[in-house]
């Protein structure tokens, strides 16, 4: 396989770059472009952090731009980001799996900065319980 060095690909027609044929083709929007490792710079619909917690044993399961996490105590985590977000003005999506016994779970942002997220799972009668798995996703600028 050979390397393809160019400054700069612009579309011939329309408003997306079109990259690869037969079903793995990635279509880049206009104004993206790549940074290190092929992630896009400007595009905000890419999470810029995810993780998945076991909440259980208290472990990183898989994560991205996770620098650790915090066990606080029963049902309370906080995960630091690696590269800080640009503000805490960012949307983060958190989903906790039901635990042994555990009819519903729920999620509640504790606080949130550009380098941190803190979280809570509860159960219906909000008592706070550890979750089996925690997953994470943020979406926002860097």
């Amino acid at each position: 396989m050979g390397t393809l060095y160019v400054d700069k690909l612009d579309p011939q027609s329309g408003t997306a770059l079109e990259i690869g044929s037969s079903g793995d083709t990635m279509t880049v929007p206009s104004g993206a472009t790549f940074g290190v490792a092929g992630t896009f710079q400007n595009n905000v619909t890419i999470a810029r952090v995810w993780c998945l917690l076991n909440g259980s044993s208290f472990a990183i399961t898989d994560s991205f731009n996770v620098a650790s996490a915090t066990d606080n105590g029963t049902g309370d985590y906080t995960i630091t980001i690696d590269t800080d977000m640009g503000s805490a003005n960012y949307s983060a999506v958190v989903d906790p799996a039901r635990g042994t016994g555990d009819a519903i779970l729920g999620t509640n942002i504790v606080s949130r900065a550009a380098g941190s997220l803190r979280i809570e799972t509860c159960r219906d009668d909000s008592t706070k319980t550890d979750a089996a798995n925690v997953s994470y996703a943020i979406f926002g600028d860097i």
